[in-house]
């Protein structure tokens, strides 16, 4: 693990998010069991790396369902935003989660402004999104990473509107943003 890996801000805000995300699994999937993987371990680093899962949720069913989880600041709630990347380095060709995700859920989430909780949550079906996206009911855009830093390009659309059936659970004001005339 890379040293000041966990203290990293985003990396705190996902730790933080951690305890908030377990009381959402275990209200709306009676999650049982709820499993994390460590940078260390190289099983977490197929699963993470690889297939884009940051966690596993067992059923009282003792089922497994896999989740990606994307924990976002307040600053960015009203962008309703899920976002894939789509090209992790767009000059080599290296695909990024839009090709390798095998979750069965994501979990998206805005912190509100003081980081104390979840202002707005969803839980999206993942199979069902990549099958509504196939038939055209979901619409994506393109966009070039902000941060100076980055290479990767992702794409995006809005939770708001999303096909009901994609959207297992949610919470908070998910309306759908105005489109500029």
């Amino acid at each position: 693990m890379a040293v000041g890996f966990d203290t990293e801000p985003r990396r705190q805000q996902e730790l933080r998010g951690r305890p908030l995300a377990d009381a959402i699994y275990k209200r709306t999937l009676q999650a049982v069991n709820i499993r994390r993987f460590s940078p260390d371990d190289a099983e977490s680093f197929v699963l993470d790396q690889v297939f884009g899962i940051d966690a596993e949720i067992t059923l009282p069913t003792l089922q497994v369902l896999s989740c990606q989880e994307k924990f976002l600041s307040h600053k960015y709630a009203s962008f309703n935003s899920l976002t894939f990347e789509h090209m992790q380095e767009p000059t080599t060709g290296e695909e990024g989660d839009w090709f390798r995700l095998r979750a069965d859920l994501i979990l998206i989430a805005y912190f509100t402004e003081d980081g104390a909780a979840f202002e707005k949550w969803a839980v999206v079906d993942v199979p069902l999104l990549k099958i509504a996206t196939l038939y055209g009911h979901v619409h994506w855009e393109d966009n070039k990473n902000q941060d100076g830093r980055a290479r990767a390009s992702f794409l995006w659309t809005d939770v708001a509107k999303l096909p009901a059936k994609c959207v297992l659970f949610k919470r908070g004001n998910w309306r759908a943003k105005a489109v500029a005339a």
